[in-house]
This record gives C-alpha cells, sequence and structure tokens, in this order.
C-alpha cells in the first residue's frame, strides 16, 4: 500500500459529568460522546524523498501548530521510533474542525494518524494497544480512535459503546474565544459549581433511540464556568432554543455551542439568525452524526 486516507471526526459530549479530582491531577469524568459527520482529512503517502526526515506534516490552515507541540506529528514520531519506520512518508491534513473548539480536532487528527501509519506500514498493532498509546497523547484519543456514540468514564478513556443515535440536524456556533482546558478544570475545582448532569438518563434516551429525548437530558458541568469568562455562551444557546432547536448545550470546555434540530430548514433558519444575532461568533456549521466507525 502506497497511500491512505482516513477521516478524523469531530465529536461533541452530549452530557458531560466531573465526579472530581484524582491524586494524579486528572479528574473523572462521565460524558456522553458523540462522532459527527464533519471531520479533517489525513492522507498519507509513502515517497522517495531523500533527507534525513522520515516523516513530513503538511497542513495549510495557519492556525495549527505544525511543529513538535501538534499531537499528528507526535503520534506519528512515536510509531517511527517505536516500530523503525525508515520508510519516508508524508501526512497532509485539510483541517475542516475548527482549531481549539472543543470538538476533539486535534485529538481525532491524532487518533487518525496513529490509524493511518498502522495500515499504511502494515504494523499489525492490535486495537488494543493502539487505545492504548492513544491514551498517551490525550483522554480524548481513545473515543476518536473507536468512533461512534460511547459512555466514557474514568479520564475518558473506558469506553462502553452505545446504540446507533438517531438521525438528527446539528448547528454548531463557535464563539472567538480563545479557552483552555486546563485553566477551565482549574476554576471549576475553585468554584462551588454543583451541576451534575444526569448521565443515566442520558444513556437511557441513547438506548430508546429518541433523539428529541436525548437533547433534553444535555448536560455540561463546565459550562457555568466557561460562561463565566465568556458570558456570550448562554445567549448563543438561548438563541438556538428561541429559533428551533429542540435543546443546546456547550460541548466539551467550549467554546462550541451546538443545538439538535428535527429538519434541515429549522437549522438553516436558526443558523442565519445566529449570524444576525450574535454577530462574534466565528464559524456557524450544520452537520449530523457518525454513527459507523
Amino acid at each position: 500500500m502506497e497511500s491512505v486516507k482516513i477521516f478524523a471526526r469531530a465529536k461533541i459530549n452530549t452530557a458531560l459529568d466531573i465526579l472530581g479530582r484524582r491524586a494524579d491531577g486528572y479528574h473523572e469524568i462521565r460524558t456522553v460522546m458523540q462522532q459527527l459527520l464533519l471531520s479533517d482529512e489525513l492522507l498519507l503517502q509513502k515517497t522517495n524523498e531523500a533527507g534525513n526526515n522520515t516523516f513530513t506534516f503538511r497542513c495549510a490552515d495557519p492556525a495549527l501548530p505544525a511543529d513538535g507541540s501538534n499531537l499528528v506529528c507526535k503520534a506519528s514520531r512515536y510509531l517511527i521510533e517505536t516500530y523503525h519506520i525508515t520508510q519516508p512518508f508524508t501526512v497532509s491534513l485539510i483541517k475542516n474542525i475548527p482549531v481549539s473548539a472543543g470538538l476533539a480536532g486535534g485529538s481525532s487528527d491524532c487518533a487518525a494518524a496513529l490509524m493511518g501509519i498502522n495500515t499504511l506500514f502494515d504494523l499489525k498493532i492490535p486495537r488494543s494497544q493502539l487505545l492504548e498509546i492513544g491514551k498517551g497523547f490525550g483522554a480524548d484519543v481513545p473515543f476518536c480512535l473507536t468512533g461512534g456514540p460511547a459512555l466514557a468514564e474514568g479520564i475518558g478513556e473506558i469506553l462502553t459503546p452505545l446504540p446507533p443515535h438517531p438521525e438528527v440536524f446539528i448547528v454548531l456556533a463557535r464563539l472567538p474565544a480563545e479557552v483552555s482546558t486546563r485553566e477551565i478544570f482549574r476554576l471549576y475545582d475553585r468554584s462551588d459549581n454543583t451541576c451534575h448532569p444526569d448521565i443515566g438518563a442520558m444513556t437511557d434516551a441513547c438506548y430508546a433511540g429518541d433523539a428529541g429525548r436525548i437533547a433534553r437530558c444535555f448536560g455540561n458541568a463546565l459550562q457555568s464556568v466557561t460562561a463565566g469568562m465568556h458570558p456570550e455562551i448562554l445567549p448563543l444557546i438561548k438563541t438556538m432554543r428561541d429559533f428551533g432547536a429542540m435543546n443546546a448545550s456547550m460541548t466539551g470546555s467550549g467554546p462550541t455551542v451546538f443545538g439538535y434540530f428535527h429538519t434541515k430548514e429549522d437549522a438553516e433558519y436558526c443558523m442565519a439568525e445566529i449570524k444576525r444575532k450574535n454577530p462574534p461568533v466565528r464559524d456557524v456549521i450544520l452537520t449530523g452524526v457518525y454513527n459507523n466507525p
């Protein structure tokens, strides 16, 4: 095989609860995550380029670092060193998922790189080992490797698959704000936040396959903390609810808000209202669920 193309899909947290901080500094969570049709694209190709670099990373998006801090670069170099890959190759990334948006774009790209290199070089790394490798690069990477809808526990690495999500139209609206997940969790620890979404009710709704019921169970324990720093999040949620959404919530640590809609027409009408009422919004995207890992 000379090349392989992998889609790296965005995710949302339909419900996210924080159970507490662990001794190692990580937080125990319970969250229901859902992959989306929205995706980045990674093309991995073997090359015959001369030189000292086995791996070349290419991405036209200036918002994405192309140095050693990039998770695609980290994952690629880890596999090169661990599995003694000497054949030069390139990873070309087309970014469609907004950067730093709480949509797991970086984690998903990392997972796609791991899967792509495993396939391109026929490394035969078993899925269980790939998940363990992925966990070392971020708590969301195992989910991005597994895909579909899932209940995630621990720091996000303990995954229980959930039934396919019913079809629904989803609007994503990202505010032009920089949010540090580390800082949001630090502030959460110092707050008197008592919001604990009912994860059991959410998983029951997922098993029932009822989109409206799933929407009614939306909740995010971090939402009030992030909204305290970026108060425009709450009006954005209200706009979605006022203009046709079954419900709306924030995903991850923010700053992206998502809403569920019965029809494409409802979703597009709300998108127009968001752009009219919330001029600071940076990205407004229409997408849907992805159930087939």
